[in-house]
């Protein structure tokens, strides 16, 4: 006769938002069979889920297995985490610690291991909830074989944490990359995190920060949590001195594999990456890539004087990347079509095609999707020299030369990654890296487009200054002017 399991009471103040989100989605959602969540350190990933698998396996009688990789880490990562998770819920006196598993009063169990160890578990099927501590640190094909082993009668939950020290990693190319994600109605407290699930309605996927942490930085109350302000200060202080630790690390972005060798050595994240509002009356200025994979680049900029910020991009992915999704997108949020609107991009996209009819090009394909704005098409009469405008973009950057100013909105994060990780060829120009798509298995490159739309904005926009720059002694000012300017 099985014991009769006490009814345990819990107060919402023992638990972080992330918890919350968890819970209810598992129950309310029966297709859900993964849940995927990243972000930046002391963002409470592991440990919202520890809590979550220490509570249901006392109430459901359900068995877990918690794994990390190297099985020498298990007591000082995986262990610690699931005792804090006990504690903080008050299940310490429903949980025997053991060395390696935890004994409920439920008659249950949750083991702990590495995949490294001669007593890794073999029979997952057997277990309720699987949990991959650091993903990132384990194989695909290990992650892959966990995943076909959870199965069997009753709930089956797959949980895996990380942090995104790279975007390299196979966790974001071959795991993440390969879903297509929908937004939810959940919500976290820093507006930056993020919960969405899948198309199929299978796997949900979790971005945090430390500021959805209330054991970090406080409930909103006051009344429950803790504010850290040791640990809030060494985080503000890193955005400062490493922005591109800050990034990974703090804001919980994919990181880069490698910094060094970056065709936009004047890019410096703390400086460059602001916060820009729309103003609705100026008008805009918006620029093309004609490259359709990974994504059709639209970035969208605001100008004053000799000040442009970049408040805008617009990156459809298969099967939305196309001139029409793309330009139907920006009418969504750029409805106003009275103010005028300026047309950037690639010279040699004026090229006929043989896809389309006589006389049409996608300049004209552009102006047709917007047709009823107010617009113009600005292009050089041939296209700036690569080498050349990369120094006249990091000059820019770096010195502000001819007073010239230059941000991009937070929001721009394929711009910001681009900026980041496009390298430079020995002979001055753009290395653009090939990559597959984990989907459509098209090989592209990776980098280059969104900096390729910004290099033609900035470069027209500032054309004066560009040929100056590169030593043009004669430069025709047309009718209308510096550009408004």
């Amino acid at each position: 006769m099985e014991k009769e399991i006490p009814t345990i009471t819990y107060s919402k103040k023992w638990f972080n938002p992330v918890f919350f989100v968890i819970e209810n989605i598992i129950e309310t959602h029966p297709k859900v069979k993964r849940i995927l969540e990243y972000g930046g350190k002391s963002s409470s990933k592991t440990v919202s889920s520890c809590q979550y698998i220490a509570k249901s396996c006392v109430a459901n009688r359900y068995n877990a297995i918690l794994l990390r990789k190297e099985s020498a880490r298990v007591k000082t990562t995986i262990k610690k985490s699931f005792k804090k998770a006990i504690e903080t819920t008050r299940l310490s006196q429903a949980w025997t610690t053991l060395d390696r598993s935890f004994k409920s009063i439920s008659n249950t169990e949750v083991v702990l291991t590495g995949l490294d160890s001669e007593d890794k578990a073999k029979g997952i099927e057997g277990y309720n909830f699987l949990l991959f501590d650091e993903l990132n640190q384990f194989d695909k094909s290990e992650y892959e074989q966990g995943n076909l082993s959870l199965r069997g009668e009753g709930k089956k939950i797959l949980f895996a944490t990380w942090n995104p020290v790279s975007k390299k990693s196979w966790v974001k190319k071959d795991l993440v990359d390969t879903y297509h994600w929908l937004p939810t109605d959940y919500t976290l407290p820093d507006p930056k995190s993020f919960v969405k699930i899948s198309s199929c309605g299978t796997t949900i996927l979790i971005k945090t920060t430390y500021k959805d942490n209330y054991w970090t930085v406080g409930s909103p109350c006051g009344t429950y949590g803790y504010v850290d302000r040791n640990l809030i200060n060494d985080y503000e202080q890193l955005e400062t001195k490493d922005p591109n630790s800050y990034s990974v690390n703090v804001l919980g972005n994919w990181g880069n594999v490698s910094v060094g060798g970056e065709f936009y050595k004047g890019f410096n994240y703390n400086l460059h990456i602001k916060r820009h509002e729309y103003n609705d009356q100026i008008p805009l200025h918006i620029s093309f890539d004609e490259n359709v994979n990974p994504y059709t680049s639209l970035s969208i900029y605001q100008a004053e004087g000799m000040y442009a910020r970049k408040i805008n991009e617009i990156c459809l992915e298969h099967p939305f990347n196309t001139l029409r999704h793309t330009v139907n997108k920006f009418k969504k949020i750029y409805p106003n079509n009275k103010l005028k609107i300026y047309i950037y991009g690639d010279r040699t996209s004026l090229k006929a095609d043989s896809k389309l009819e006589k006389g049409q090009n996608y300049f004209t394909l552009i102006e047709g999707y917007l047709k009823g704005y107010n617009l113009e098409r600005r292009l050089p009469s041939k296209n700036p020299s690569v080498h050349l405008r990369g120094l006249f973009i990091n000059d820019i950057l770096s010195n502000n030369i001819f007073d010239i100013e230059y941000s991009i909105d937070e929001k721009c994060t394929n711009t910001i990654d681009d900026y980041q990780n496009v390298k430079e060829a020995p002979d001055g120009t753009k290395h653009k890296s090939k990559t597959k798509h984990p989907v459509t298995k098209i090989t592209y490159e990776e980098y280059g487009h969104l900096t390729d739309t910004d290099d033609y904005f900035l470069c027209e926009y500032f054309k004066k200054e560009y040929a100056e720059y590169s030593g043009v002694k004669k430069f025709s000012i047309t009718s209308r002017g510096l550009y408004g300017r």
